[in-house]
């Protein structure tokens, strides 16, 4: 699991999730699970069936969706990751990022990959063992993923610092406003905060203002 972005204060939420946690009954890999490429692990359908059934012996106002999202690695290829926002009926919520995989332009290929993120992001969530322990190799191939889309935004948000040098100060409040931020998170530390899909689309606005000031300049 990447990260974890929270919404909103979450203290009911957090409580009655560990409520849930707790209810969880864990699938038997042994006899539910279905051999893998790097071992056993249990299916979604299996995986979303023990959450419900803990939810509801939890008896607790918890739902959650997963939605997916693009984004490009550092290498420019296509990835997808799944988020998955668990929500409380006090209207509290959280937004858990899964481990990216590749986007693959086979549908088939594209939809297993889809399937493994959406299956490890949900486990994750609601802590269902839902994979062998020898599940080395694939777990170093996602390890390997997560770091290069890290570098990747660490790069981005430097190059941001650079250019945000060159941003009138006039113009600082508009140029937030694309990923809606206020002017005060162009600080340094507010920038460091940002996650990938703001960042590269902050650092599109400020390249396409600065190349802008610059041309006015030249003529």
């Amino acid at each position: 699991m990447r990260n974890q972005v929270e919404l909103t204060p979450t203290a009911e939420l957090n409580a009655d999730l560990a409520k849930v946690q707790a209810a969880i009954e864990q699938p038997n890999l042994e006899t539910q699970g279905k051999d893998g490429h790097f071992g056993k692990y249990i299916d979604k359908a299996i995986v979303e069936k023990v959450i419900r059934n803990a939810i509801k012996k939890a008896d607790v106002p918890i739902s959650y969706q997963q939605q997916t999202l693009l984004d490009l690695d550092s290498n420019g290829n296509r990835i997808q990751y799944v988020v998955t926002t668990i929500r409380h009926g006090s209207g509290e919520a959280i937004a858990l990022e899964g481990m990216p995989v590749p986007f693959d332009n086979k549908p088939q290929t594209n939809k297993s990959n889809l399937t493994y993120s959406e299956r490890t992001s949900l486990a994750q969530a609601f802590m269902v063992v839902a994979d062998s322990e020898d599940d080395g190799q694939q777990i170093t191939e996602i390890a390997r993923m997560k770091q290069d889309q890290e570098r990747q935004l660490s790069a981005i948000i430097a190059k941001i610092k650079e250019l945000m040098k060159l941003v009138p100060k006039e113009k600082l409040a508009a140029v937030m406003a694309v990923i809606q931020k206020k002017e005060a998170d162009a600080i340094p530390s507010g920038l460091d905060r940002l996650k990938i899909n703001s960042a590269s689309m902050l650092l599109g606005a400020v390249t396409l203002l600065t190349n802008d000031n610059l041309s006015n300049i030249e003529s």
